[in-house]
C-alpha cells in the first residue's frame, strides 16, 4: 500500500531574526528639537511612525509607546541616517507582556564613496501577541543628527516561504515566544498513512550584543506513546528561513509535538 500524499502542513514558528531591504524614500520634515527634554522623547500613538526625527548629542532615547501590533504578522522596522554624521544605534522592543527584545545595536555612518553603505538598517519583527508594543531607539552621537524611522506592517510571518497553493492546507500555524530552555508542546490530530510536512522558522531579530545561535530538540509522540526524535540539539537555520522535514503516519489519532529551544536570549 502506498502512503497517501497530502499537502497538509504543520507550522510552528518562533522568534529570533531576519533582514530585508526597501527602496529609498523622500525625507520629510524633521522633529522640532524643543520637544526633547533631557534627551528623551516619549511618543504615544497607535499610528506606526513614518517620519524623520532629531537626535541630540550626546545621547537621545526616542520611545514609541502604545503601538498596536497584530499577532502572527511581521512588521518591517527601517532606520536611515539622513544627515552626514555617525552614531551608535540601539533598538529595543517590549511586547504586551513587557518582555524585552534586543533587536539591534551597531554603528550607522555615511561613507563618502558609497552613500548607502552603513547608513541604514532594516529588519522584520514577527509578533506572537496582539496588543500594545513599546519600541525604543537609542542614539549615541558626537553631533546632533536626523534619523528617518519607518515601521510598516507586512504579511503573515514566513508565509513567503510557502507556495500559495500549499497555504490552503495548513493544519497548524503558531508563533511562540521562546526563552532559553523553554519547551512548547502541541497536540494535533493526524490521519493514518499520510505524509505531513513540518516547517520551523525564526521570525524576530537578535542584536549582535547577544548570541543569536539557537539549538532545538524536536520530538513527536504518536497516539500509542511511541517517540520519534526529529532534531537533537540541531542548530536552527538563519532568520527568515525555514527548516523542514516530512513525517509519514502509521496510525491516526492525536500526536504530541514537543519543541525545546536552547539559546542565549
Amino acid at each position: 500500500m502506498d502512503i497517501k500524499k497530502t499537502t497538509t502542513f504543520f507550522f510552528i514558528l518562533f522568534f529570533t531574526y531576519f533582514f530585508v531591504a526597501t527602496n529609498y524614500i523622500q525625507v520629510g520634515n524633521t522633529q522640532n528639537s524643543s520637544e526633547i527634554e533631557e534627551n528623551e522623547v516619549k511618543l504615544s500613538s497607535t499610528d506606526l511612525p513614518d517620519k524623520v526625527y532629531t537626535f541630540l548629542a550626546p545621547k537621545t532615547d526616542l520611545i514609541f509607546g502604545d503601538l498596536f501590533l497584530e499577532k502572527y504578522y511581521k512588521y518591517y522596522i527601517y532606520v536611515e541616517l539622513v544627515t552626514p554624521h555617525n552614531c551608535t544605534l540601539t533598538i529595543t522592543l517590549w511586547d504586551p507582556d513587557n518582555k524585552q527584545y534586543d533587536i539591534f545595536e551597531n554603528n550607522l555612518f555615511i561613507d563618502p564613496e558609497d552613500a548607502d553603505m552603513g547608513s541604514y538598517f532594516e529588519t522584520p519583527f514577527g509578533t506572537a501577541l496582539s496588543g500594545d508594543y513599546t519600541i525604543k531607539f537609542s542614539v549615541s552621537t558626537l553631533e546632533n543628527l536626523n534619523l528617518y524611522i519607518k515601521i510598516e506592517k507586512g504579511p503573515k510571518s514566513l508565509y513567503d516561504k510557502i507556495p500559495m497553493e500549499e497555504q490552503e492546507n495548513i493544519v497548524l500555524y503558531h508563533i511562540t515566544r521562546f526563552s532559553n530552555g523553554m519547551n512548547q508542546p502541541h497536540s494535533i490530530t493526524l490521519k493514518t498513512d499520510y505524509m505531513y510536512k513540518f516547517y520551523i522558522g525564526r521570525v524576530s531579530p537578535v542584536s549582535i550584543i547577544n548570541n543569536s545561535h539557537v539549538d532545538t530538540i524536536y520530538i513527536l509522540t504518536d497516539p500509542e506513546g511511541i517517540e520519534f526524535t526529529i532534531f537533537t540539539n540541531e542548530t536552527l537555520t538563519i532568520i527568515n528561513d525555514v527548516d523542514t522535514f516530512k513525517f509519514g503516519t502509521a496510525i491516526a489519532g492525536t500526536y504530541q509535538v514537543n519543541l525545546t529551544v536552547h539559546g542565549q536570549v
